[in-house]
């Protein structure tokens, strides 16, 4: 059976496959099914690496708190870049005009975004890998979708 550093080296590959297909997306716009490898090799790590934690007993990590303000920061830059890009039109014949709210929505994912990105890097620092990864992923990501979706790369 694997143990959870091989699961945890599948979670880094996803990592890769996903940082990949994001570079992939600046020259080749609209092509999201490039990130569907990314998803199963990280799905595929952290269900294997919690199997494998609880098979190996329950030892605690340390700075759980981190993990979990660091996860929390992260499902809001979700939730706010789903807000500030379902406002926006995003094609490149018109000028988005952006209202007040929407300015708010977008400064307060780059904030969010980036306290969860530092977050996530003190995570790896305490070998908490599955949340610096998402962390360090997601974010960016979510940041570049809000970008996409108001026509800059026109």
């Amino acid at each position: 059976m694997w143990d959870r550093q091989a699961f945890g080296w599948i979670g880094v590959a996803g990592v890769v496959a996903a940082l990949l297909g994001l570079a992939s997306l600046l020259f080749h716009p609209g092509r999201g099914v490039v990130f569907v490898p990314a998803g199963v090799l990280l799905v595929v790590g952290a269900v294997g690496g919690t199997v494998a934690r609880r098979r190996e007993g329950d030892r605690p990590l340390p700075l759980r708190n981190v993990a979990v303000a660091a996860l929390t920061c992260t499902g809001l830059t979700l939730v706010l870049a789903y807000a500030y890009s379902s406002q926006q039109d995003g094609s490149c014949d018109t000028p988005t005009a952006h209202s007040f709210w929407t300015g708010l929505t977008g400064w307060g994912a780059v904030f969010t975004a980036s306290c969860a990105f530092l977050l996530g890097l003190v995570g790896l620092s305490a070998r908490r890998w599955f949340v610096a990864l998402v962390c360090v992923f997601v974010n960016p990501t979510a940041l570049l979708w809000m970008v996409a979706s108001s026509g800059a790369f026109c």
